[in-house]
């Protein structure tokens, strides 16, 4: 199922470096505290929250002698400890099916013993965690919503001439994965006042700000729930108001509203497919 295994630009599984099993990488833990904690006076209840990744990964070393397989288990563990050094690592698996899907791991345990009867082979258990909670796909799909487009008249016009405005503010976006997407919205001006509306789930998310000039835009974080105006770096959450919405498995049409027309006013919808497990 799984083809190959990537460390960052490292590949991890090679004649002498086998992974034997992955452990644990089901789903997510969720904050029970948070899922069970009752709504007071009809506040509407926020949904269970998801929390990191914990999971671990059998791996098995071989060596011709008893010096390169010193030599591998210093390069081996050397690789891994550069998630340590560097604060974080890629973790990326090839899928027999072709997909590419990955994961930012930000902490590591290496456990193992040396046994003197396994002198060309040793093993070790690598223990990950990962913060954000879920597996995406490698690629970052990015889509640009705008307020209006098309519409005008041919020339020569047709008779009878079609007197509708012939423009459409929908666009659909499609989430391959297997669970809902956390997309990071960009709202560019000009823009008065925007909404922007998942019609296939019927949540919409408001924003009740005007950005002046094409200048400014803001940054919508729909996992982490921020909203930063650019390029003052301002937090303007408390403008943000409705659902930061999600984009459910397959298509979902989004629409762009709410907004006086201009032609630069756009929003721009970047997501990668979740997973909740290889």
């Amino acid at each position: 199922m799984i083809q190959n295994i990537y460390l960052d630009t490292t590949r991890m599984d090679t004649s002498k470096w086998l992974c034997n099993a992955i452990k644990n990488l089901s789903f997510p833990d969720i904050n029970q505290q948070s899922a069970l904690k009752g709504g007071y006076l009809g506040q509407v209840l926020s949904p269970m929250q998801i929390g990191a990744y914990k999971f671990a990964m059998a791996w098995n070393l071989t060596g011709s002698d008893f010096s390169d397989l010193s030599t591998q288990r210093e390069l081996f563990i050397g690789t891994w400890g550069d998630i340590l050094k560097n604060g974080s690592a890629t973790l990326k698996f090839l899928k027999s099916n072709g997909n590419l899907i990955q994961l930012t791991v930000k902490g590591v345990e290496i456990t193992g013993e040396i046994i003197a009867e396994d002198g060309l082979s040793c093993s070790l258990l690598i223990t990950l965690v990962t913060e954000y909670p879920f597996i995406v796909g490698q690629t970052l799909q990015s889509t640009d919503v705008n307020i209006f487009s098309g519409g005008g008249m041919a020339i020569p016009m047709p008779i009878p001439m079609d007197m509708s405005n012939g423009g459409v503010n929908d666009l659909t976006i499609t989430n391959n994965g297997n669970y809902n997407a956390y997309p990071i919205l960009t709202f560019y001006g000009v823009l008065s006042n925007p909404s922007l509306t998942n019609l296939t789930t019927n949540k919409t998310l408001n924003i009740n700000y005007s950005l002046s000039d094409s200048t400014q835009y803001i940054i919508i974080d729909t996992y982490t729930r921020s909203a930063i105006l650019y390029p003052s770096l301002t937090n303007v959450r408390q403008y943000v108001s409705g659902d930061f919405f999600t984009l459910a498995k397959g298509g979902n049409i989004i629409h762009l509203g709410n907004a006086s027309y201009n032609s630069t006013g756009h929003v721009n919808v970047s997501f990668r497919d979740h997973f909740l497990n290889i």
